[in-house]
């Protein structure tokens, strides 16, 4: 027995020399994956420990509405089944909407947090009024914007002033953040909005996802800050554990961050600018 044994560890150091020596740079491709594994791992642990006490919270804390999910409302199915018509749109924005929000729609240049509306996507301005509409606001603070959004008394006013914005050319030169944290910034959005918002910040018209680009940095915090307060109304229930995961300085980082994104070109519109009609199409 003992010879059997002898002759086993002598085998297995054997196969120890024979074996080729791993390369140091294989060790650290290897160490490296494993970081990255474990980071992602925590961001998960922490966005849903984040998700599930931020609702908690939410549900529980006097005069604070409670969450709940994201639902569209019939309003924006009626708006998106009409053709628009842009030059109704153009001077209905001009009558009530310039005022704050600039004549070119690049939003407030005095404080930045008036946001910027030129070439957002159609889809998401036709939600964005429709849902500001039904807001309160203890639910949303853009719903003080309410008197001015109820001027928009039909469908077609919302789909002829949302497609008159979504024309427009975005703001080349947005209002920008301290540049003190940019890499935590961008390392912020690869983690957290590269999947939805896309390289540039484009968005996506199909799935409501809005141009985050050529946006001022002042606004983008706020709302950052408003969705870890739970302040947004009708908004997908993640975004508020991912707002909620992030540190206040991490929150201000990303809108630095964003708010430097490269302005891709403006989105298309869905519904084309043919001409005034109020007939409805299949959405």
């Amino acid at each position: 027995m003992f010879v059997e044994n002898e002759r086993a560890r002598a085998d297995g150091e054997a196969l120890r020399n024979a074996s080729p020596a791993r390369e140091p740079h294989a060790d650290a491709a290897c160490a490296a994956r494993r970081k990255r594994r474990l980071r992602a791992l925590a961001w998960l642990i922490a966005l849903l420990l984040a998700a599930t006490a931020s609702v908690v919270a939410l549900s529980t804390r006097a005069g604070v509405f409670e969450l709940e999910p994201y639902t569209p409302s019939e309003e924006l199915e009626k708006t998106l089944a009409l053709l628009p018509s842009i030059e109704h749109g153009k001077s209905l924005y001009r009558a009530h909407c310039a005022e704050c929000h600039g004549a070119e729609s690049w939003g407030t240049v005095r404080d930045g947090r008036t946001p910027a509306l030129a070439g957002q996507h159609y889809q998401y301005l036709v939600k964005q009024i429709a849902d500001l509409r039904r807001a309160a606001p203890r639910q949303d603070r853009g719903a003080f914007h309410l008197p001015t959004l109820q001027v928009l008394r039909s469908e077609q006013a919302i789909a002829d002033v949302s497609a008159y914005l979504s024309g427009l050319t975005p703001n080349p030169r947005p209002r920008v953040g301290p540049g003190d944290h940019i890499q935590l910034g961008g390392d912020t959005y690869d983690w957290l909005c590269r999947d939805c918002h896309y390289d540039s910040g484009e968005g996506d018209a199909i799935f409501f996802t809005p141009r985050i680009s050529a946006q001022h940095y002042e606004y983008l915090r706020q709302q950052l800050e408003d969705f870890a307060a739970g302040h947004r109304f009708n908004v997908p229930p993640e975004l508020l554990g991912f707002a909620v995961a992030l540190r206040s300085e991490e929150r201000a980082a990303l809108a630095d961050y964003i708010s430097r994104l490269a302005v891709a070109a403006p989105p298309e519109r869905t519904a084309k600018p043919l001409e005034a009609s109020t007939e409805t199409r299949n959405p």
